[in-house]
């Protein structure tokens, strides 16, 4: 029960600057996406609309602004001292630390879900100002496997990018909770900084290249792993003055 109420407490903090953030992406793509509408009576192919308008740099910014919320979450700003607060719940530091991880990864996965939702409406929507000779049963499906960009958002049969985009989410989460934690001891914190340059690299790629999804995959595991080992056998976070404690911990 103890890790349900962390984990309740974690998610309660984060879940309206999802939603927000969410929308905000829904607004963007669909003004990028949208301007291009008129091309398509040209018989511009989906894929190169998708790749026109500049829809993956709109997910990436939305997805770099939610990795700098996660990491200000927990991190000691304003006099307010998160770690005294984390000590003191019946997880311990170290598990609050896991489980506003876990939150974290399911923030990431949900904002990928909205994404390839966004992206099916408007590619859906699209069809209407398709020529009739430039569209079929096949047109959106055919896309999600030709676009970098959309084959990453739903990647379907290709269960390595599948994982590729899972072990992205899951470190980034880990990333962004072992921020604050190794700032509380005034260490690098090593992980969020690979995340955070890894991120736009692993965004989209070529289907196909189930070697590079799996090099990806395996170099995530082995760096969340070495996190979670370091932060388990680390020492205690500085102590602040008696009486200090914040509600925003986690």
């Amino acid at each position: 029960m103890r890790v349900f109420s962390v984990l309740a407490l974690a998610a309660r903090q984060r879940v309206y600057k999802l939603l927000a953030l969410i929308l905000l992406l829904a607004a963007a793509q669909g003004v990028l996406f949208g301007r291009l509408f008129g091309s398509f009576n040209g018989a511009m192919a989906l894929e190169s609309a998708v790749s026109e308008s500049r829809m993956s740099f709109a997910l990436l910014a939305v997805f770099l602004l939610l990795y700098f919320l996660l990491c200000r979450d927990g991190s000691e700003r304003g006099g307010s001292h998160p770690g005294y607060t984390l000590a003191r719940l019946g997880t311990g530091e170290f598990g609050a630390t896991l489980c506003a991880a876990a939150v974290n990864a399911a923030c990431f996965l949900i904002l990928w879900a909205s994404a390839a939702g966004i992206a099916l409406a408007l590619a859906a929507l699209s069809l209407r100002w398709m020529p009739d000779g430039a569209r079929n049963a096949q047109t959106v499906f055919l896309a999600f496997y030709r676009s970098p960009y959309l084959h990453s958002l739903l990647p379907m049969a290709d269960w390595t990018r599948a994982l590729r985009v899972a072990a992205l989410c899951l470190c980034c989460g880990l990333g962004a909770a072992s921020f604050s934690f190794w700032r509380r001891r005034r260490r690098a914190p090593a992980l969020a900084v690979i995340c955070l340059a890894a991120a736009p690299l692993c965004f989209s790629g070529e289907m196909a290249a189930s070697g590079a999804d799996a090099a990806i995959v395996l170099i995530g595991c082995f760096a969340a792993g070495s996190s979670i080992f370091q932060m388990y056998h680390a020492g205690p976070a500085c102590e602040p003055p008696d009486g200090e404690v914040s509600r925003d911990a986690i």
